[in-house]
């Protein structure tokens, strides 16, 4: 009763996309998924690339969180063997925070995500970049 007041609701466009989704529902929900997972991966690579970043920059000791010895310096950034981060995280792609697009990760990627202004942003206030 509710399916045919639905499909008489949603006109003869809704009832052909209807069909459509209810014959390839595994499909897109799979799709779905599959860049929720991406996106959910890439945020924390991203995260996880800040803390190698903190942790070569030698402003904490690895495994020792909330003891930040300093703030960053511009020739801190120089110095910093961004390839060395790079290799240290196996997923391919990364997402800044609260965004749903995700893109490449590389070396060039990282220099110019990982400011000086960003890293001491996160280092001052570390919950409200997430």
């Amino acid at each position: 009763m509710i399916y045919a007041f639905i499909r008489n609701y949603i006109g003869g466009f809704g009832r052909a996309l209807m069909d459509f989704y209810v014959a390839n529902s595994l499909v897109i929900n799979g799709l779905i998924l599959g860049y929720a997972l991406i996106v959910f991966l890439s945020h924390r690579n991203y995260f996880f690339a800040l803390e190698k970043i903190i942790v070569e920059l030698g402003l904490i000791k690895e495994g020792e969180k909330n003891k930040l010895v300093r703030k960053v310096n511009s020739t801190d950034l120089t110095s910093l063997m961004w390839d060395k981060v790079r290799k240290a995280i196996w997923f391919p792609f990364i997402s800044e925070p609260k965004k749903w697009t995700f893109r490449f990760f590389s070396a060039d990627y990282l220099k110019s995500e990982f400011t000086q202004e960003k890293i001491n942003q996160f280092i001052k206030d570390p919950g409200k970049s997430r």
